[in-house]
């Protein structure tokens, strides 16, 4: 049996003897069937927003998309996962990454239903953190831009001794390789060590 049988008749089971509790049962299979309806109308409503983004993004790609993936028997399976998992999914970023793997299938010229699906299966047991995590690997400057400067430039300039002792340090070097220069007897040594 799946797992959503398994769980769907647990929660009837529990329904019906939430029902038979004398004083509470009533009200509590009551608060319970408007819940139910709460949740159907949340996914009702990210069903409608998958379909016009997605209806958006198709008519700005249509000249690329893959007309033989998208004409076989097997697209429909990976279109019904999606839709499931945006349904199922509570963030609307992850919905976006289940959105934007249909997108890039259906425009990709050589794509297997087998590695859409893997894709759609990974993105599922992602979490936040590894979601961020990959943003940042993606284009570690840019994010970093994008949020205030968050990790500084080891290289730039700072105020304080810090920035004194480097400048203490460069200056003496280069006054100790212009006294090494000017102590060499013969000139293309001088050439050779100032290019």
């Amino acid at each position: 049996m799946k797992k959503e049988n398994v769980i769907e008749k647990g929660m009837v089971a529990i329904k019906g003897i939430t029902a038979m509790i004398p004083v509470l049962g009533g009200t509590l299979t009551s608060v319970w069937s408007d819940i139910d309806a709460i949740q159907a109308k949340r996914k009702h409503e990210r069903l409608e927003e998958f379909y016009l983004s997605l209806e958006m993004e198709v008519q700005k790609i249509k000249e690329q998309i893959n007309e033989s993936y998208i004409n076989q028997p097997d697209f429909l399976d990976v279109f019904e996962q999606t839709a499931r998992h945006i349904v199922n999914e509570r963030k609307e970023e992850k919905r976006i990454l289940f959105r934007n793997i249909l997108l890039s299938s259906i425009t990709a010229k050589e794509c297997s239903y087998d590695k859409t699906e893997k894709y759609l299966r990974i993105l599922e047991q992602m979490n936040g953190l590894e979601l961020l995590i990959l943003r940042i690997l993606q284009n570690p400057s840019e994010f970093n831009r994008q949020n205030g400067e968050k990790i500084k430039d080891p290289n730039a300039p700072t105020p304080g001794y810090r920035n004194l002792i480097i400048y203490t340090r460069t200056y003496f070097f280069h006054r100790d390789v212009e006294r090494i220069i000017k102590c060499c007897p013969r000139r293309c040594c001088r050439k050779y060590i100032l290019s």
